[in-house]
Order: C-alpha cells, then sequence, then structure tokens
C-alpha cells in the first residue's frame, strides 16, 4: 500500500469536499449536470445513426471540479474567433453527436449564466487527441474536437461531435471548462452511462477496437477523494501505487480547494527507479515497465522538481509519499 501526505502552505483552513462543492458556486459557475462529488451525468438517448447528449437541470449544485489535463488546449482557442464553432468534428469518422449544455450559476438560485464561454474538447473514436503527439498518433497541428460556444440566454451551448472513443486509464469522457471574462471558473469532465458507451463500441469505426476496460467507478478521475488537511497543513490518504497508460509517466493528481475556490491544480511525480522496482512485481508485472520517463512525460518535461515526491519504503510492506505543495493566497 502506498501512504501519501502532502503539506500545504496556507493562510486560512481548508473545507471539506460537501462544503467546497455548496461554495463554488459563490466564485462563479456550474455546469447543470452531476451533483456533489459525482461526475457531470449526462442523459444520453442514442439512434442507429445518431446520439443526443443533454445535460440535467433538475437540481441546483455545484459540478465537481476536475483536472483539465492530459491534453488541454495550448494554442489559446478561448482567445480566436476562429474556434467559435457549434461543429468541431471537422469530418472525424465517429457516431454523431449533438452535446447540449446548460451552464447555471449556482449562487444567483441556479438561473442561466449568460454570455459565458464554453470550451469543450475530446479524444477521437480511436482514443486520439488533436495538438499533441501520441504514441501511435502524432495530433501536433491538428484542431479536430475542440471548439467553443457562448451560452445563449438560457445559459445553453450545442456542439455537434462524435462519441468519444477511449484510451488506456480512462472511462469515456468529455472536457468541459467554462470562461467567465476571461477567466476559467469550471473546469470538469462529462462522464457517459456504461451500457450506452458499450452499444456504441460495437458499433462502425468503434468495433475493431473493442470495449473500454476501464469503467467509470474504477477512472482515474472520477473515482477522487478528498480530505480536509489538519492544523499543520498535513492531509494523509492510504492509496496503492499508481499505475501506468500510454504517453504519461507515473503520476497522481492533486487539487487544492480555499474557500470553496480551487488555488492550486498539480500532479505529483514519482522516482523512476521507484516505479521500475515496483513494476516488477505483483499485479504491475504483467504490464511491465513504464516506456515514458518523467522527462519525456507530457505534463513534466518542463521540470518536476516542484512536484517530485519523496519516497521510503519497499515492494514489500509498501511506500510512504511526501510532498509539500505551495500555495498563494
Amino acid at each position: 500500500m502506498v501512504h501519501f501526505n502532502s503539506r500545504k502552505d496556507r493562510s486560512t483552513p481548508l473545507l471539506s469536499r460537501r462544503q467546497a462543492l455548496e461554495l463554488l458556486g459563490a466564485a462563479g459557475a456550474a455546469l447543470a449536470a452531476g451533483c456533489g462529488s459525482t461526475p457531470a451525468g449526462p442523459t444520453v438517448v442514442t439512434t442507429a445513426t445518431s446520439t443526443t447528449v443533454t445535460t440535467p437541470t433538475s437540481t441546483c449544485a455545484v459540478t465537481a471540479e476536475e483536472t483539465a489535463g492530459p491534453y488541454p488546449d495550448r494554442n489559446g482557442m478561448i482567445n480566436d474567433s476562429a474556434f467559435f464553432r457549434q461543429d468541431i468534428t471537422e469530418a472525424r469518422p465517429g457516431l454523431p453527436v449533438m452535446l447540449a449544455l446548460t451552464i447555471v450559476n449556482v449562487k444567483a438560485g441556479c438561473g442561466p449564466f449568460t454570455n459565458a464561454n464554453v470550451e469543450i474538447w475530446q479524444c477521437d473514436a480511436s482514443g486520439n487527441y488533436s495538438e499533441y503527439a501520441q504514441p501511435g498518433f502524432n495530433g501536433v497541428g491538428q484542431t479536430f474536437l475542440r471548439g467553443v460556444q457562448a451560452t445563449d440566454s438560457s445559459g445553453r451551448v450545442t456542439f455537434k461531435t462524435v462519441y468519444p472513443g477511449w484510451y488506456s486509464g480512462r472511462a469515456t469522457h468529455i472536457h468541459v471548462q467554462v470562461f467567465v471574462n476571461g477567466t476559467a471558473v469550471k473546469t470538469t469532465q462529462i462522464a457517459f452511462p456504461e451500457d450506452v458507451s458499450a452499444a456504441v463500441y460495437r458499433t462502425g469505426v468503434y468495433a475493431s477496437k473493442g470495449q473500454s476496460p476501464t469503467s467509470n467507478a474504477r477512472d482515474n478521475v472520477f473515482s477522487d477523494g478528498v480530505q480536509d488537511d489538519d492544523s499543520s497543513g498535513r492531509v494523509t490518504f492510504k492509496t496503492i501505487y499508481p499505475g501506468w497508460y500510454s504517453g504519461r509517466a507515473t503520476h497522481i493528481h492533486v487539487q487544492v480547494f480555499v474557500n470553496g475556490t480551487a488555488v492550486k491544480t498539480t500532479q505529483i511525480a514519482f522516482p523512476e527507479d521507484v516505479s521500475a522496482a515496483v513494476y516488477r512485481t505483483g499485479v504491475y508485472a504483467s504490464k511491465g515497465q513504464s516506456p515514458t520517463s518523467n522527462a519525456r512525460d507530457n505534463v513534466f518535461s518542463d521540470g518536476v522538481q516542484d512536484e517530485m515526491a519523496t519516497v521510503a519504503g519497499d515492494t514489500t510492506s509498501g511506500y510512504t509519499a511526501t510532498l509539500t505543495i505551495g500555495v498563494s493566497v
């Protein structure tokens, strides 16, 4: 087992998951899809040739904050009018999807949030993203399945896309970021019903890749946990040593909230010699060693001096990983 300890520099106490979600609306907008600690769950209506995805609006609570990685837009689409578009497919093959999102302001009684800019991005039917080089696919210079829309008077945006495929380590999902006056006020991800994904993945261009092996419950984003820190700014999680998936070095995602606002989003890197030792043992051994070093990782390649965990222990009794995370509030 792995115990992860984190110390955070702070001037105010952090909130519990429930408190953070209740108060996030004071700072901005929330998708009217998903409440509490659950992922945003859309309503999906599928026919033989197309799928309609809408976000429910029957409850008023702030949607869970999730990581933007690993392939967020790095070309500044939010500031480029060319990417304010409804059709984001750019002729990528796949089951057509009309994705309708409603953005509401929790602070204002869940009334519609007008003129907010909503950016979405997703992988294609094969599990590949534009803008980035990935194993077996070079998306650099491409912009498919990314786009921005401004909410209307009902707080609504609609995108024409394709049903997302899957890649190792992740359940089916679409990334969403909401901007108000140029500032990102919500970063989240949309999860999909597993029975719908299973049906889609038996058809057309999806069939050759087969079914996703990762359920929503086992997904490394949708299965997240939250802890309050103590009087020393310290939190401790009991977990297992993370595995690896294509294109990424070993890592754990972390987000720090103060008074309901996310003030730090980061990732924890692990020493490569420790990971190599772990990946030779037990349930890790059959998959083998990670081919991605920290230096070649698309997140850590700019340096890991502030993100590298101090790890002590062994492959028999487990490890303790510690890291101090600095925040400015």
